[in-house]
């Protein structure tokens, strides 16, 4: 069965995204550099050896872990919003990350495919009056939008994955 536009109105979720915005002491570029630092990062090159070759669940686990950072996120691309929008005539500082763990997302998809769309959750840098920001929607609020207590469960431990790293910036790592 499909869906046409005017049929969407009964399909909204009673569930808030909740939007998380932390100030950091530092400038737009020493917070990408922190951010990148911080996290792990997805090794594209790896994964399609992994499915090509057909690797056993373990070795993909095992191999895929290993380029998650320290918080067990890694950042699959980055996309340079501020770049283009700078073209208008106002200099602008903003980047979007997606930001995730294949492995949780393995999980995440074995509870309901449709989580696909959710995940890897985004994380956007920006600068606003001198001070960088990172923001991001708690990934325990867009997953329960689904409706599986399961994925909630699994979304807050994202939750806070995301939040140490944002802690950690937030003091100036």
């Amino acid at each position: 069965m499909t869906s046409s536009v005017s049929d969407l109105a009964c399909l909204r979720s009673a569930n808030a995204i909740l939007r998380i915005d932390v100030q950091t002491p530092m400038r737009f570029q020493a917070l990408m550099e922190a951010f990148e630092k911080e996290l792990g990062h997805w090794d594209a090159t790896l994964g399609a050896e992994l499915v090509e070759g057909q690797a056993q669940w373990d070795l993909a686990r095992e191999s895929i872990s290993a380029m998650a950072g320290e918080q067990g996120l890694m950042i699959f691309a980055k996309i340079n919003q501020g770049e283009i929008a700078s073209l208008a005539g106002t200099p602008r500082f903003c980047t979007i990350y997606l930001v995730g763990n294949a492995v949780i997302a393995t999980e995440i998809l074995k509870v309901d495919i449709r989580a696909g769309m959710l995940v890897p959750f985004r994380v956007q840098l920006y600068e606003k009056d001198g001070s960088g920001y990172i923001s991001y929607d708690l990934p325990s609020s867009f997953l329960a939008s689904l409706g599986k207590t399961d994925l909630v469960a699994i979304g807050r431990s994202l939750d806070e994955k995301i939040a140490s790293v944002a802690r950690r910036l937030s003091c100036g790592a």
